[in-house]
């Protein structure tokens, strides 16, 4: 259970595109100022964090908005936007020439739910191309397991570009020269709407707002 505006524990949600670089940092500066306050991550996709937030199993969230009448429940603060990358481990066949949409629909994948955001721009550039969607898929909300699924196999995965930024320099993989639809949006902090958000809550937020980008 979250903890509803106690000063002992904070339970934070987090799309992954944040999580490998914005919240490690913040996280390390609250733990800094309040060294016994029990912090919490959840790494998901915004649809389902979304309504861990609306049922208090979290007390904030890095994420987006997924429905308009989300706009209802839920106060937005932007933080960044979220470029997307089309991922292979970095000794993948398709790393020797540039392929298209239509070969690379072909080959396995990872992917989120159809439900996520990132799948759903995933469809729709699809759609756009007159491509039909991948039909040997694994679907999964966890960054952990889909490096693992991609860096054993040849299976191919759609990923936040800061995902990247840490996974790449071990050498273990490659961003394809391929571009999937628009960035998915800015993604930033959500917080229940109409609700006192608690010191801890409120200190974190600022934190992230403050956040150096460089």
């Amino acid at each position: 259970m979250a903890a509803g505006g106690g000063y002992g524990k904070l339970v934070i949600g987090s799309v992954p595109g944040a999580a490998p670089l914005l919240l490690p940092k913040a996280i390390t500066s609250i733990k800094a100022r309040r060294p016994q306050l029990a912090v919490s991550l959840f790494e998901n996709s915004s649809d389902r964090l979304l309504a861990d937030l609306e049922y208090k199993r979290l007390d904030v969230v890095i994420g987006r908005v997924t429905e308009h009448a989300q706009h209802h429940l839920f106060d937005f603060m932007p933080l960044q936007a979220e470029p997307v990358s089309i991922v292979v481990r970095a000794e993948h066949p398709l790393c020797q020439r540039l392929p298209g949409l239509g070969e690379i629909v072909r080959w396995p994948w990872v992917l989120h739910p159809m439900s996520s955001p990132m799948r759903g721009l995933f469809e729709v550039a699809l759609a756009e191309a007159g491509v039909s969607s991948p039909r040997n898929v694994v679907e999964t909300t966890s960054t952990q397991t889909t490096l693992q699924l991609v860096s054993s196999s040849d299976a191919i995965a759609l990923l936040p570009t800061s995902v990247l930024k840490t996974a790449i320099s071990a050498g273990k993989f490659t961003a394809l020269p391929l571009v999937i639809g628009e960035p998915l949006g800015y993604y930033g902090v959500l917080t229940r709407k109409g609700e006192e958000i608690s010191d801890v809550v409120g200190e974190f937020i600022d934190i992230l707002l403050m956040r150096d980008d460089a």
